[in-house]
């Protein structure tokens, strides 16, 4: 069928440059799960060895097979996506029964120093300390349950027990770690004290601690981590003012909107720095520039920035491959062209790309051509029988013979593209003889064609 038709070519130069991006991307999004999970302490051997096994997959890939790659390392950064939204539950949780000591811990530290007060006991040093508890370590907070544990050893605790200026609360609390310091652990301690009354928190409060959580599983600036965290202490440990419900709902909303937007800012840049690997697999050529300058504004990619940087980039990456594709897509089809006996010179290829069309004469003809019409890129192209003669001059089977022969050309162009590894693909095609043929001038002598026999055919080169 070699009527017109619309033709997709996809070059072998193609397909390896989309593989190497693909893979050097995924490998991108690989390191920065495996640095989070890392940071987080949940970067197992099994894991590592699942991550490791993934990527050795994709080594020696087909490049014939570049669509399913595309498909395949889509589904593989959907699972490391997947694994971070497990890893970050896991850190909230861990962050919250962390958070969940340290309320304890501030807690029962406040209940001794007005236990001393009103004892009229010089406060010891720890009880003497302000601190941002929240902001403790896991270290820290162990350190300082043993510090505590120890100073319910040195305070005389039948004492304080019987003095009558102690709350109910206040005497139970003494009781229970008066009966329990000396046999039981620190971790048991910790229950007992999280199963009390007067340490229950409120609603209000057990959110404020989740957004807290859910912040520190970010990748976040230590600065802005610590500003809320300290907000949050003070409101949590000091003793509740005027507004403090108001207050505390607004705290827990600029957290919970932060952590949100944080999330949707970690998501882009993730997204950008992909995207960069699938630029620097094609040739830059004169985008080097321009490639160099987004990558370093990238490294400033702020709430603000994002998603102008996004879309730069974007069209960055379609530029660039358009300018790639065109070069090479031109390169194999015009040498196929020359192949089948078309003398192909610069400037009728400078032509070709300035205007957009291509007119051939066919071989032995001079009534009829080919044409090859394409925009910038080639991403598809039209070719299809023409005539330097009106109607009048022409029959209908004519014209319907001439679309029929070069049935064979077109054959031998798709063999062509298809022995240096390009991909052809027919999108649309019509019958011969069901379209009026298109009447075109074929300007002058640069057109010509030396003859339509193929250069080099596959039985001319094994004889030689």
């Amino acid at each position: 069928m070699s009527g017109p038709k619309v033709v997709k070519i996809v070059t072998k130069q193609e397909m390896e440059a989309i593989c190497r991006g693909q893979i050097a991307a995924y490998q991108k999004a690989v390191e920065a799960f495996k640095k989070y999970a890392k940071k987080h302490d949940c970067l197992t051997s099994d894991l590592a060895d699942e991550l490791k096994l993934r990527l050795e997959k994709f080594s020696n890939v087909d490049i014939n097979q570049y669509e399913k790659l595309e498909r395949d390392v889509s589904l593989q950064i959907d699972f490391l996506d997947s694994e971070r939204r497990c890893i970050e539950s896991q850190v909230v949780a861990r962050k919250l029964n962390k958070q969940k000591k340290i309320q304890t811990l501030g807690y029962i530290k406040q209940q001794l120093i007005n236990s001393c007060k009103e004892s009229h006991i010089e406060l010891p040093d720890i009880l003497k300390k302000g601190s941002n508890l929240l902001l403790y370590s896991d270290d820290e907070v162990e350190n300082l349950s043993e510090q505590l544990n120890e100073l319910f050893h040195q305070l005389n605790m039948p004492s304080l027990t019987k003095e009558t200026s102690l709350t109910d609360i206040q005497k139970e609390l003494v009781e229970q770690l008066k009966d329990n310091s000396q046999t039981q652990t620190v971790s048991q301690w910790y229950s007992q004290q999280l199963s009390t009354e007067q340490v229950q928190k409120s609603p209000k409060t057990v959110r404020l601690m989740k957004v807290i959580a859910e912040l520190d599983a970010l990748e976040c600036n230590d600065n802005i981590v610590s500003d809320f965290i300290s907000r949050a202490n003070e409101m949590m440990f000091q003793e509740k003012e005027s507004l403090f419900d108001l207050k505390l709902d607004s705290l827990v909303i600029e957290i919970a909107d932060f952590v949100k937007a944080k999330k949707q800012l970690e998501e882009k840049v993730r997204l950008l720095n992909g995207l960069f690997e699938e630029i620097k697999a094609f040739d830059l050529l004169q985008f080097e520039d321009a490639f160099a300058q987004l990558r370093q504004e990238s490294s400033q990619a702020n709430f603000d920035n994002i998603d102008s940087l996004l879309e730069k980039v974007n069209q960055l990456k379609s530029d660039v491959i358009e300018n790639f594709s065109d070069i090479h897509r031109r390169k194999v089809l015009l040498a196929g062209l020359a192949d089948l006996g078309y003398e192909i010179s610069e400037n009728l290829e400078t032509a070709w790309v300035e205007g957009g069309k291509l007119v051939l004469k066919r071989p032995g003809n001079a009534t009829y051509g080919i044409e090859l019409i394409g925009p910038k890129g080639l991403d598809k192209f039209q070719t299809r029988i023409v005539s330097n003669q009106d109607s009048s001059s022409r029959t209908k089977q004519q014209d319907k013979e001439e679309e029929e022969s070069w049935c064979e050309g077109f054959s031998a162009l798709k063999e062509h593209l298809l022995d240096v590894g390009s991909e052809i693909v027919v999108e649309k095609a019509i019958s011969p003889g069901v379209s009026p043929i298109k009447e075109t001038e074929f300007e002058n002598d640069k057109w010509q064609h030396k003859s339509f026999q193929r250069k080099d055919s596959k039985q001319e080169k094994n004889k030689r």
